[in-house]
């Protein structure tokens, strides 16, 4: 665990300069409806209005010079966004597979970068099948949206931001909860597993991390937790996730 959170750090670093530290806003109503402080991690204002530019820019940024020849990846609008956005930043050709169910205006914001885009499929898992086998076909490389290491590490520099901004008003984070998809965005509890020990100051051994898939999904949570279950009843939105026919990392 310890391991986790020192990589972590150092794709913070990294990161530094290149992404927006997004604020930490209270949610006042929600928090009286549920009797508790309750936040609201902004990553709808980082540079590419989602999360996933760290995962994207950190995952990129570790490639070798042979696998930097060629990136292929899939998306279903944000990763692609977000991809596009640094493989243009760091000089590297790619392409993104879409399904056909992809919105619009999502694939005319990937476009504004020299990235080939392909569709194929009606939904995400018959357009990763046709983007590994495209990037076998070709030698070149695979990088997942979210079953890669990087991506996971990358992703977990969220909690480092939420714990630090915590830490400036003088408030503990008791839990988090945490949306859950291809399963790179749920590795913050390992983060707040060790993060009791070097990676920041404090003891947040306690802190919860809880998850949701939303309300048709198959749901990693804690549906014991009033606060959760209120706010997921109130506000959870989702499609029902479909297995990656590969484990994700653990």
């Amino acid at each position: 665990m310890i391991e986790f959170a020192e990589s972590t750090k150092q794709a913070a670093q990294v990161l530094s300069g290149v992404i927006r530290d997004t604020p930490l806003t209270p949610a006042l109503e929600l928090g009286q409806e549920v009797g508790a402080r309750v936040f609201m991690k902004q990553e709808n204002l980082q540079l590419t209005n989602c999360c996933k530019a760290r995962s994207a820019y950190f995952m990129l940024s570790q490639l070798t010079p042979e696998q930097r020849r060629h990136v292929v990846t899939v998306s279903t609008g944000n990763n692609g966004i977000s991809m596009s956005w640094a493989m243009h930043e760091l000089g590297i050709p790619g392409t993104v597979f879409l399904p056909s169910s992809v919105r619009p205006h999502k694939v005319e914001i990937i476009r504004q970068h020299p990235i080939e885009v392909i569709f194929s499929g009606d939904d995400i898992v018959e357009a990763e099948v046709a983007a590994r086998a495209f990037a076998a076909e070709h030698n070149v490389s695979f990088r997942s949206p979210y079953n890669e290491r990087d991506a996971m590490i990358a992703q977990a520099t969220i909690v480092r931001e939420v714990l630090q901004q915590l830490d400036a008003i003088g408030e503990r984070l008791d839990a988090i909860l945490v949306p859950v998809g291809g399963g790179g965005f749920n590795r913050w509890y390992r983060l707040l597993s060790a993060v009791g020990g070097t990676a920041l100051p404090g003891d947040r051994r306690a802190a919860r991390a809880l998850g949701d898939h939303g309300p048709v999904g198959p749901g990693w949570r804690n549906p014991a937790d009033p606060i959760l279950a209120h706010i997921v009843r109130r506000h959870g939105r989702g499609g029902r996730a479909r297995r990656d026919h590969l484990p994700v990392l653990p």
